[in-house]
């Protein structure tokens, strides 16, 4: 049965403080014995504050941890545009290196990566590369915003981490519009989406070689209508926290108004038993969900995005291989 502490109130900081002390003991268990932790944000902007984690969300989770916590502390992101450094600047994250001791990675200019397999939009395989130190984390926090999503209908604690992971490239001309492009300008992350039913596989695929140890969902300032990154805010004022992060972003998702078999990768990841899916035997501590509930208003193309399901792709089975390690692929 999965556990997730839910909190409202009127300040970001104050909810997510309170959602951890809520379970304790499940923040603890998540760094007992680790020498080092990553901590995801999410700056799929790096210019526009409702579409990234708010600075404040991961100093209440620094300074909550403070107390017991003596490894090392990386926050990673690689900005979906742009560069990354300007979304630490401008979100506020730089004095976080001074205050907490924290190193600051720009996942956009790691070098080492590793090739996995992934499905294109006639359902063939191909190669991507992954970030290694991605891959390779000893424990991985994920502190993501609520937001609904331009392909997959919302973005939560789980995705923020599979699409930080493969290597985004530096060239940009994939925005041109050939499905080729990516591939040809080594842009992985934008090769993951190969159209609404094989992208929630290649998601699915991506949770064997990353996955969050610990799931933060920041609803204080929401996003509906087109996320990710031009919806429109939604002042809910929430906060969801598990070690789970499945049941995490499960009631996160309800909470917008959606369940799980309108999102093709919670399903997938429910149907193969990584966390608790099932809203029923979620237990929920702290505030009443029901609450707060309010329905979400989804991007316009919500209704094209709910055909994600192919009866030829249900009973995929998705096996973790071995990878092989390698030099940047730019």
């Amino acid at each position: 049965m999965g556990q997730v502490a839910f909190v409202y109130g009127s300040s970001r900081y104050d909810i997510v403080r309170n959602a951890l002390s809520l379970v304790a003991e499940e923040v603890r268990e998540a760094l007992r014995g680790r020498s080092e932790i990553l901590i995801k944000p999410n700056f799929v902007s790096n210019s526009r504050q409702l579409a990234a984690t708010h600075v404040d969300a991961v100093r209440a989770y620094l300074d909550f941890i403070r107390d017991f916590y003596r490894g090392s502390i990386l926050i990673a992101e690689g900005s979906g545009f742009g560069h990354t450094r300007r979304g630490f600047r401008h979100y506020g994250y730089l004095p976080l290196e001074q205050h907490y001791g924290v190193r600051l990675i720009d996942l956009n200019r790691e070098a080492e990566t590793v090739e996995i397999e992934i499905l294109d939009n006639n359902f063939r395989p191909f190669p991507i590369h992954l970030n290694r130190r991605m891959v390779e984390a000893e424990c991985i926090i994920s502190i993501a915003p609520m937001k609904t999503h331009n392909e997959v209908v919302a973005t939560l604690s789980i995705k923020n981490v599979l699409m930080c992971t493969p290597i985004r490239g530096k060239n940009t001309l994939e925005l041109l519009g050939s499905w080729m492009l990516p591939r040809i300008f080594k842009n992985y992350r934008a090769a993951v989406h190969q159209g609404y039913p094989a992208i929630n596989v290649n998601l699915r695929t991506l949770m064997d070689y990353v996955y969050p140890d610990f799931a933060i969902v920041d609803g204080f300032k929401a996003m509906e209508g087109n996320g990710p990154c031009s919806g429109d805010p939604v002042d809910m004022r929430v906060a969801c926290v598990s070690k789970d992060a499945l049941a995490c972003d499960v009631l996160a998702a309800h909470l917008m108004g959606f369940d799980l078999n309108q999102i093709g990768y919670l399903y997938y990841a429910h149907r193969d038993h990584l966390g608790e899916g099932d809203l029923s035997r979620i237990e929920v501590v702290g505030d009443e969900p029901a609450r707060y509930r309010r329905p979400f208003r989804g991007h316009d193309c919500l209704q094209a995005q709910l055909q994600w399901h192919l009866e030829s792709l249900e009973n995929i089975e998705v096996r973790k291989s071995g990878y092989t390690t390698m030099r940047s692929c730019d």
